[in-house]
C-alpha cells in the first residue's frame, strides 16, 4: 500500500509540473508589462547580460560573486533563461541592489532581440558559439549574428565582454559600438591568464593579468574550460571599477554550481565529477580535456555516460567517435541507457561496457570502488539520472525510475528514498 501511494504521489506531482505551465502564462503578459515599466525606473543598478552555447549559468554565477564587491546582486542562481525569467528576476530587482546578472537564452532565429529589449544590459558577454541551435539556421554566421544581439544596441558607455580566443571574436566586436574587454589566454586579451595549472584532483589555478598587474588565483573549479569562466568574471569586475585585489579574491571564492563539472570526494577517498545537468555535443570537449588532464594516481578512472541529445546532425556518429577518443585516457567506460542501443557495439573500444539502466550499473560499478578511483558522471539528468551512482554512496536511494522528465536533481528529490520501481 505505501509504495502505491508513492507511485501515485509520485505521479501526481509530475502531472503538476506539465499542467502548471498553462496556468502559469495567463500571469505572463501583464507580468512582461509591469518588468518593461520596471527596468526603465531602475537607474542604480549596473545590469549584467550574459548569453552563449556553453557555460551561461556557471558564468552567471561566476559574474555574481565577483560584483557582490560593490554590494548586493540579484541573479537567478537556476538556469531559467526565457524572456519570462528575465521578467521576473527584474520584479525582483531594487534600486538599492549594485548590480543584476541575468542568463539570456535563445531558441531560434530572432528570439534574442525581446528579452535584450526588456533587459537593458549595461554590460553584455557572450561566452561561446557552437552547434546546439546551429541547425535551426542557415549558416553559422546567421548563428553568430543572432547572439551578438545582446551586444549589438549596447551605448558607447557601455561594455560587450568577449571571448578572445573564440574564432568569431572579430566578426563579434564589429557588431558593437560599446567598449570591449577581451578576455582569453591570447597576448591581445585585456584580461589574461598565464601560468595555467589545470590537473585534477587539484582545482585550476594561474596567474591573472590585468593591464600590467598580475595576481596569483588558486580557484575552486574543475577542468580548463573554467579558465575561461574566471576570466570572464574576471572581465566584468575589470569593467566596473574592481582593483586586481578584489577581482582575484573574488574569483577564488567561486564554487561550482551543482551538475556543471562539481568535484566530490567521499571520506573513503573516492572522489566524482557530476557534469550531469547539460548533455550536448558541445559539452563533450570539456569531459575530453579534464579525462586527459586528471591524475588518478594509483586509482582509476572510470566514465560513466548517458545520453547526448542534442547539438549535432550525427549524435551517434559523434557520441561513439567521443567514446573512442577517451578510451586511452579512462579504465573503465559505462555506457548507460537506451541511447547505446543504436551504438555498432562490436566496434568500441575493449574498456566500454554497456547497460541498459542506471541501476544495473549502480549494481556493477559500486561495490567494486576503492580509494583514490574517481568517477565521471555525464548526462542530461532528465534522463539517466546518474547522480544516484553518488547519492547511493552516502545515503538509500530505492527509486531508480529512468526517464522521470523531472527537471531536480536527485540528491534534491523527496522520492529518491522511495521504491516507485
Amino acid at each position: 500500500m505505501n509504495r502505491r501511494l508513492a507511485r501515485a504521489t509520485a505521479r501526481s506531482s509530475l502531472l503538476w509540473d506539465r499542467y502548471k505551465r498553462p496556468i502559469k502564462r495567463t500571469y505572463q503578459v501583464p507580468a512582461m508589462g509591469v518588468a518593461f515599466m520596471w527596468r526603465r525606473l531602475l537607474t542604480r543598478p549596473v545590469f549584467v547580460a550574459v548569453t552563449g552555447s556553453l557555460g551561461k549559468t556557471q558564468l552567471k554565477n561566476a559574474i555574481a560573486v565577483v560584483l557582490s564587491r560593490l554590494g548586493a546582486v540579484q541573479f537567478d542562481p537556476g538556469t531559467d533563461n526565457r524572456t519570462y525569467d528575465a521578467a521576473k528576476n527584474l520584479l525582483r530587482v531594487r534600486q538599492s541592489h549594485a548590480a543584476v546578472v541575468q542568463e539570456i537564452g535563445m531558441a531560434g532565429p530572432n528570439t534574442m532581440a525581446r528579452p535584450v529589449r526588456l533587459y537593458r544590459p549595461d554590460i553584455a558577454m557572450i561566452t561561446v558559439i557552437r552547434s546546439d541551435h546551429s541547425a535551426d539556421f542557415a549558416t553559422r554566421h546567421d548563428h553568430v549574428l543572432e547572439k551578438a544581439a545582446v551586444i549589438r544596441d549596447l551605448s558607447e558607455d557601455g561594455w560587450a565582454i568577449l571571448n578572445a580566443d573564440e574564432p568569431d571574436f572579430d566578426v563579434l566586436r564589429a557588431e558593437t559600438r560599446a567598449k570591449i574587454c577581451a578576455y582569453g589566454l591570447s597576448k591581445n586579451a585585456d584580461v589574461r591568464a598565464v601560468n595555467v595549472i589545470a590537473r585534477g584532483p587539484a582545482p585550476v589555478r594561474f596567474d591573472l593579468r590585468i593591464a600590467g598587474d598580475s595576481r596569483s588565483v588558486v580557484t575552486r573549479l574543475h577542468g580548463m574550460h573554467n579558465v575561461y569562466t574566471a576570466l570572464g568574471a574576471a572581465a566584468v569586475g575589470h569593467s566596473v571599477g574592481l582593483s586586481i585585489d578584489d577581482i582575484a579574491e573574488a574569483v577564488g571564492n567561486i564554487e561550482a554550481v551543482s551538475g556543471r563539472m562539481q568535484f566530490v570526494e567521499h571520506d573513503d577517498g573516492v572522489k566524482f565529477l557530476l557534469d550531469d545537468f547539460k548533455a550536448s555535443i558541445g559539452s563533450l570537449p570539456a569531459i575530453s580535456d579534464y579525462l586527459k588532464n586528471f591524475d588518478a594516481g594509483t586509482g582509476r578512472k572510470i566514465l560513466v555516460l548517458g545520453s547526448i541529445n542534442y547539438g549535432s546532425s550525427d549524435l551517434t556518429g559523434d557520441y561513439a567517435r567521443f567514446v573512442d577518443s577517451v578510451s586511452e585516457s579512462c579504465d573503465e567506460i559505462l555506457l548507460v541507457g537506451g541511447f547505446t542501443r543504436s551504438l555498432d557495439t562490436t566496434r568500441m573500444p575493449d574498456v566500454v561496457r554497456f547497460f541498459e539502466t542506471t541501476r544495473q550499473c549502480a549494481d556493477d560499478l559500486l561495490p567494486r570502488l576503492k580509494t583514490d578511483d574517481h568517477v565521471v558522471l555525464k548526462c542530461r539528468n532528465m534522463h539517466e539520472h546518474l547522480r544516484r551512482l553518488e547519492i547511493s554512496r552516502r545515503t538509500t536511494v530505492n527509486c531508480w525510475q529512468m526517464n522521470c522528465e523531472r527537471k531536480s536533481f536527485c540528491d534534491e528529490c523527496r522520492f529518491v528514498e522511495q521504491n516507485l520501481d
